[in-house]
């Protein structure tokens, strides 16, 4: 968090929700926060989806509801970054692993969406489209009940050049390659 600060970076905390009990994982979360600098600049995340690669685990929209409706009670008038993708949460298209229930009251989305193909990150960057134009594959109001998506997931293979060839110490603790994002919101929006 002081890195971040030093470097002029927001700072995010993030969640991976699992199953069962989703206000007491708030309250964690939450727990885990104020013992670590509080939640003042803080964005805030979850994150919907399978633990397993079999998809035979994950939270239900209860649990999902039931963390933020327990968050916001612990930071209100706070956003909350929900990130899951199209199998998982669902869409207008596709019914998903959630059946494409309403978005959590006080949330924003990242959708995971990727880009095909091993172009320069910044290459495949300038390609997202921005939420809601003509190039975007996910017009208004087809995901729940987001009327767009504040952050798009678009690459799960970057990599940051230095550790591009370098082995893992033990594969338990990560991976050779990055998750990349880009924000559709400018920096105000991203605090609130």
């Amino acid at each position: 968090r002081r890195r971040a600060a030093q470097a002029g970076l927001l700072f995010g905390a993030y969640h991976f929700l699992e199953a069962g009990h989703g206000a007491a994982q708030a309250d964690a979360f939450y727990r885990r926060l104020q013992d670590t600098g509080g939640v003042s600049g803080v964005m805030l995340m979850v994150d919907v989806e399978w633990r397993d690669d079999a998809e035979t685990s994950g939270p239900s929209y209860s649990d999902v509801t039931d963390f933020c409706a327990r968050l916001h009670q612990l930071v209100p008038g706070r956003s909350i970054v929900l990130y899951t993708f199209s199998r998982y949460w669902g869409n207008a298209a596709t019914k998903g692993h959630l059946g494409d229930p309403p978005a959590p009251e006080g949330t924003v989305l990242n959708w995971a969406s990727y880009l095909d193909g091993t172009a320069p990150l910044a290459e495949l960057a300038s390609k997202v489209a921005a939420p809601g134009t003509a190039n975007d594959p996910y017009p208004p109001n087809k995901i729940g009940t987001w009327n767009l998506y504040t952050f798009r997931q678009f690459s799960n293979s970057a990599i940051y050049g230095p550790y591009q060839y370098q082995p893992l110490p033990d594969a338990r603790f990560g991976q050779s390659t990055l998750d990349a994002d880009i924000s559709f919101a400018d920096r105000d929006h991203l605090l609130a």
